[in-house]
């Protein structure tokens, strides 16, 4: 994976330097419905020497210990949807771009698989970084079994509110940088600055925020 110069840095903890020093330890779970896959990984310890290089990663012990919370890290990859502009930009020589890896007939139906040109559909993928993560954020993206819950109200302030206030203030941090505009001030749509009722709203982070289809 290749990032533009604007896209690099010399910060260890940032996105283009977490990608590059992330080893595979595992698949969490995939949805092929939505086109997303998480995967865990490790990331290599910023305070190793040339840990912020390009070859880091590739140059890690593949044997080291996974620790939640210090060097784990879920990665999501999200297949973006199609978006007509890019298509109508290439119509000429959309088709024409495609490298075929397998195809079939049948009667009047024909199917394959294969690529475009990487200058059609550009970005194709969005990356989401959790890093460090606890062993909740592992769990929560691990394949596992699902069931719908009926909650009554009694059950809601029983069980489910002291369970939310339980949470340390550090899970939610995300949430309270958004309210004091340390970051993602520049996504804000709106913004109600009353002291009792007031909120903020910005669009969804698995948005890629130029397709309103998607």
């Amino acid at each position: 994976m290749s990032f533009t110069k604007n896209q690099s840095s010399t910060n260890c903890n940032s996105l283009p330097s977490l990608l590059r020093r992330f080893r595979l330890k595992e698949v969490l779970s995939e949805d092929t419905g939505s086109k997303t896959i998480w995967l865990l990984g490790i990331i290599s310890n910023i305070h190793e020497k040339d840990a912020c290089s390009d070859s880091s990663g590739a140059n890690s012990d593949n044997n080291t210990e996974l620790i939640p919370g210090e060097n784990a890290a879920v990665v999501t990859l999200e297949r973006l949807a199609f978006i007509s502009h890019d298509i109508n930009r290439a119509k000429s020589t959309l088709l024409d771009s495609a490298k075929l890896a397998t195809s079939e007939t049948n009667d009047i139906y024909s199917w394959a698989t294969g690529t475009f040109d990487e200058s059609i559909f550009q970005p194709d993928v969005r990356i989401a970084v959790i890093y460090p993560a606890t062993q909740k954020h592992i769990d929560k993206h691990r394949r596992q079994e699902r069931m719908w819950i009926n909650e009554t109200p009694e059950q809601y302030f029983k069980i489910t509110q002291p369970f939310i206030e339980s949470q340390p203030q550090s899970r939610i941090q995300w949430v309270y940088n958004i309210l004091s505009k340390q970051v993602e001030s520049e996504r804000i749509v709106f913004e109600d600055a009353d002291p009792e009722n007031g909120f903020i709203i910005l669009p969804d982070l698995k948005w890629d925020v130029s397709n309103p289809d998607s």
